[in-house]
């Protein structure tokens, strides 16, 4: 059947494998990375930040506001700098 050394063998090597699992579960679960990762944002939601951003000048028309948008839109798609 079963030779006692060998069963010895497998059980060390399954011990040694569960142990090093749960230590790799456990560094990875209490570490946090230094910076999170990055949200995709959709279009639509960056319009809205850059339409907030010349919402509170009251000289500025729909039309000029809307240009301005769409050239903030397409500044953010170059670049990937998020709008302030």
């Amino acid at each position: 059947m079963f030779d006692v050394r060998g069963l010895k063998y497998l059980i060390g090597v399954a011990t040694a494998v569960a142990t090093l699992s749960l230590a790799a579960c456990a560094t990875t679960s209490t570490s946090t990375p230094s910076q999170p990762m990055p949200v995709a944002r959709t279009p639509e939601q960056i319009k809205g930040d850059c339409w907030m951003k010349y919402e509170n000048d009251p000289k500025m028309n729909i039309d000029k506001r809307a240009a301005l948008v769409d050239q903030c839109l397409a500044e953010h798609a170059r670049t990937g700098v998020p709008v302030n």
